[in-house]
């Protein structure tokens, strides 16, 4: 399945952007409060639409707590009470959040909070981001060359000191149109400090994104979600369905889907995760699309551990996919650069991106209207009553067509309910998609199911 050559006219038309947003972004400290983030929305917000929604540090849900932006004042490291490291130093950088410190340690203890690189790239310690904040401890990475001029019988003297500075976490939010429903999210996560692959390859991308659905009009509106991992997300969602709650009550699946890009610029071949719901209409689409290609296909949460989780808890059950190229070499260090091949790459995300739209907007989706059980050989809903067949009652009675009939007809409820598509119905009862859209549309015309989104 080749990408037809209107797309790939519009995404080539992003390369400068890319570059652009590129020289932009990188290579920066983000956190989930940090100057870098702030910069980053204020540039998004003044010229690529979106909008910054705001949350302030120390705000708590669900015993999670939006931690204050972390500043290192000073950092000294002395062996045998001479100087080694201190915050100026190449080659070694002291994990945020690490708590103020000064404690004499041995050789043992010392070691036990460094991180050692691979040469001379540092692995990016992101722990503290997650912990709480009394439960938070130092840690330091250092290049190979720096961990040698350790000496294992020496005294060491560790100092750390750090202030707050109050910001506020921004979440960065894009639709391409609002007035439409439902809503496909799709979701990349700034908070990863220098580093290319993951996570900026994501946002770069879902920024892109939007620019080329000013020429595609969907049926349905595609909501961009930029923000820091876990955090982002979880107080976007809590606040959105709160201001929606009279929405949400009228439309079960407001969103009907999230796309997360997560690592796509760097590593093998392109991957799909799968939402927890495999029957998910989104799911469905992703799935036979990369099927078709040729594509590796990973049950839910079996390659890659992300923001899936908060958009698929209760209530909100939002069906999440990953694209990613995951593992990769540099994962989590400073090594983690653009390389040549970077906006290939990242076009190619694209294009697989919104080629799963395209096939989504394809899809026939209802919902149920009524209360309840409708009666459906009544004479004005006749036509939908697929009779079951009767022990020796029926002589004229195709067994295995009409009864695969009557338990579609029994589980249509259910199945729109669950978001299945024409298509995926279809194929649960071994029956032709066209018949089965047939079939619905008399539904649809008796007011009993509507269309989730219409053109």
């Amino acid at each position: 399945m080749k990408a037809s050559k209107q797309l790939l006219k519009l995404v080539n038309l992003q390369e400068k952007k890319f570059y652009e947003l590129l020289h932009s972004f990188y290579p920066r400290d983000y956190s989930v409060i940090s100057k870098a983030n702030d910069e980053m929305a204020i540039l998004l917000t003044t010229k690529y639409s979106f909008t910054a929604r705001e949350y302030l540090s120390g705000t708590q849900l669900n015993g999670w707590e939006i931690p204050s932006e972390w500043i290192l004042h000073k950092f000294t490291l002395k062996m045998d009470e001479i100087e080694l490291f201190n915050e100026n130093s190449q080659g070694i950088t002291i994990s945020e959040h690490s708590p103020n410190t000064s404690i004499y340690l041995d050789y043992k203890e010392l070691v036990k909070g460094i991180n050692v690189g691979e040469s001379d790239a540092l692995p990016w310690d992101w722990r503290n981001l997650y912990r709480h904040k009394n439960d938070r401890q130092w840690s330091l990475a250092m290049s190979r060359n720096n961990f040698s001029r350790l000496k294992k019988d020496a005294r060491y003297h560790l100092e750390i000191s750090s202030f707050a500075s109050e910001r506020t976490m921004k979440v960065l939010v894009r639709d391409s149109n609002r007035a439409l429903k439902p809503t496909i999210l799709i979701n990349a996560h700034n908070d990863h400090p220098r580093q290319f692959n993951d996570d900026l390859s994501g946002v770069i991308a879902s920024i892109l994104i939007q620019e080329i659905l000013k020429e595609i009009h969907l049926k349905f509106n595609v909501k961009t979600l930029i923000g820091p991992e876990h955090y982002g997300p979880m107080f976007f969602l809590n606040s959105d369905f709160a201001e929606n709650e009279i929405e949400k009550s009228e439309e079960v699946n407001f969103f009907s889907g999230c796309v997360i890009l997560a690592s796509i610029a760097d590593g093998g071949l392109m991957k799909l995760q799968q939402s927890f719901n495999e029957k998910s209409t989104l799911n469905f689409v992703a799935s036979k699309l990369f099927n078709h290609k040729g594509f590796e296909i990973f049950k839910f949460r079996q390659l890659h551990g992300n923001d899936e989780i908060i958009f698929e808890c209760p209530p909100y059950r939002i069906p999440t996919i990953t694209l990613t190229r995951f593992p990769f070499l540099n994962y989590h260090t400073t090594a983690d650069v653009p390389s040549k091949h970077a906006w290939d790459s990242i076009k190619h995300a694209i294009i697989v991106t919104l080629e799963i739209l395209l096939e989504f907007e394809l899809q026939e989706t209802y919902s149920w209207r009524k209360k309840g059980l409708q009666k459906y050989d009544s004479p004005d809903t006749r036509s939908l009553f697929k009779p079951a067949h009767a022990p020796n009652l029926n002589s004229d009675f195709d067994h295995l067509i009409d009864s695969k009939w009557n338990e579609l007809m029994n589980s249509v409820p259910m199945m729109l309910d669950l978001g299945l598509s024409t298509e995926q119905i279809a194929g649960e009862f071994q029956l032709n998609p066209g018949d089965v859209s047939l079939y619905l549309n008399e539904f649809e015309t008796k007011g009993i199911i509507k269309r989730r989104y219409q053109a």
